[in-house]
């Protein structure tokens, strides 16, 4: 099975359209037309909205995790310099 890389996000812009034109009773197949979009795409962005309430693009889990890791730990950051610090003060001494 042959799986389709991912395309670009849609715009901020482009959803809030999508919205607005479904708010006055458009038909998702019209409003795919209108916007050049599949219907596919115009339905997840409508159930997304009725879903949550929100168009934008939320963050990845991934983007999240890697951020989560990369960020320092305070209680290590100290452990480190308190170490550091008495390495130091013991080469100093001798």
């Amino acid at each position: 099975m042959i799986i389709a890389p991912h395309s670009k996000e849609l715009s901020q812009d482009m959803k809030d359209l999508i919205i607005k034109l479904y708010k006055p009773n458009k038909s998702q197949r019209q409003i795919a037309k209108d916007v050049n979009k599949s219907n596919a795409t115009i339905q997840k962005i409508i159930e997304k909205f009725k879903r949550e309430g929100i168009t934008n693009n939320q963050p990845r889990k991934l983007k999240q995790k890697l951020a989560r890791l990369l960020t320092p730990k305070p209680f290590v950051t100290y452990y480190i310099m308190l170490v550091s610090t008495v390495e130091t003060s013991v080469k100093s001494h001798l």
